[in-house]
């Protein structure tokens, strides 16, 4: 007799569900309202306790087929990141100083741009381990979401990404999305289930390809009226009053 043959269950695509707010305006303005006066009371330090407070009523009243979301982080981790960064950026800030003032005018011209791509870097780093720590506390049916991936190699793609943006006048601002939220899509996941990121940057360009043109002549006309009326003003024997 021959052995019975197993077939392999067929792989079912799950099915997209709806992702809906259920909140109401009046809890969320008392929140706010009572987080405005604590923040004034306490000179802005209650902001850390305040964004935790929002972060728990948004993913709570978040539901995917119909369930809500958890937020499980706390005040005191985020008062406990800010103290870090500053820890960080303080002596950043006074060694680009010193710098300048011991260099000269020479040194001055090189520190700022040095400073401002340093901060840049830095800047975009803290962005992609804020949303792997966001993502850490987010809590679904009982799994936590997580993300892996290098943040250096995220600020590195995402700096080069905004000075090929700067280059090209914003023309390469939907590629540089795309790019950097498939990255951040590839290493994200639910559980084991890893995350997908669809989007095209020729698409979202074709979707403001009419907006940026228009963007373009504007500023480019406006720049145009600026330089003739520079010129006129310097013309001989005219005077603007």
């Amino acid at each position: 007799m021959r052995p019975c043959s197993r077939r392999k269950p067929a792989l079912l695509r799950p099915r997209a569900a709806p992702c809906a707010s259920v909140r109401q305006p009046a809890p969320s303005w008392r929140l706010l309202a009572r987080g405005a006066v604590l923040l004034m009371l306490t000179l802005g330090i209650y902001r850390f306790w305040l964004t935790t407070d929002v972060r728990r009523y948004l993913w709570s009243n978040t539901e995917l087929a119909g369930e809500s979301f958890e937020y499980a982080g706390t005040a005191r981790e985020l008062l406990l990141g800010f103290l870090i960064a500053i820890a960080i950026l303080v002596p950043l800030y006074t060694l680009f100083f010193l710098l300048a003032l011991a260099a000269g005018p020479t040194g001055e011209a090189l520190s700022s741009p040095i400073a401002f791509l340093v901060l840049t870097l830095l800047g975009q780093y803290a962005v992609y381990r804020a949303r792997r720590y966001r993502l850490t506390r987010t809590i679904y049916r009982g799994v936590r979401f997580h993300q892996t991936g290098s943040a250096w190699r995220y600020a590195v793609c995402a700096l080069w990404w905004w000075t090929l943006t700067v280059l090209t006048f914003g023309l390469a601002y939907p590629f540089a999305q795309a790019r950097l939220e498939r990255f951040k899509m590839r290493n994200t996941f639910f559980g084991d289930l890893p995350g997908r990121f669809e989007g095209s940057g020729c698409w979202l360009l074709l979707r403001g390809f009419v907006l940026w043109f228009i963007a373009i002549v504007a500023v480019r006309g406006r720049a145009r009226a600026d330089v003739s009326r520079h010129r006129l003003g310097r013309a001989p024997g005219r005077s603007w009053r």
